[in-house]
């Protein structure tokens, strides 16, 4: 018995077959038969969440995965940066259809983020849209190294160490 592979063929396609043999007598061809190739490859569908929470310094996002594709879901996650060019990534292998909260943390206050959720699977990684963010007022540490002496029955001198504003 000898076979042939087949390829290039079209996805979720049908195709028509008969085998046949050739001798000094003839050829004889056996009877028609089918087959259907396999289901195209899909990539996974992502929607970029608005966030949950947003403080000074991290902010919680939502990638919501809508369609998984064909294929198991390997990776979702959330790139962001300070314009489109997207400089970080946050991202988890423990992606699930429906939403994924990622945690985007060591952000500057009073700083406006671009981010977009991803998905990959077998088939590739897709994109959300651009949505962006600005985390919250930036807050001062409070002074340290407090100190209070009398100075007389009448006043009182506090010291402090000044507090770090760098934000």
């Amino acid at each position: 018995i000898e076979g042939v592979a087949l390829s290039n063929l079209d996805c979720e396609t049908t195709y028509h077959y008969r085998a046949f043999a050739t001798n000094v007598y003839g050829t004889v061809y056996g009877d028609d038969e089918t087959f259907t190739s396999s289901t195209c490859p899909t990539p996974a569908i992502v929607e970029t969440g608005s966030p949950n929470d947003v403080a000074p310094d991290y902010a919680e996002v939502e990638a919501e995965v809508i369609d998984q594709g064909n294929s198991e879901l390997t990776e979702v996650g959330v790139e962001y940066g300070l314009d489109t060019n997207y400089d970080s990534t946050v991202s988890s292998s423990g992606a699930v259809l429906g939403a994924n909260i990622v945690v985007l943390d060591e952000l500057y206050c009073e700083t406006t983020y671009h981010y977009t959720a991803f998905v990959t699977n077998a088939y590739g990684t897709t994109y959300g849209e651009d949505e962006t963010l600005t985390t919250g007022i930036c807050e001062p540490d409070p002074p340290t190294d407090v100190i209070a002496e009398i100075g007389s029955a009448s006043s009182i001198n506090i010291s402090w160490a000044a507090p770090d504003f760098t934000g």
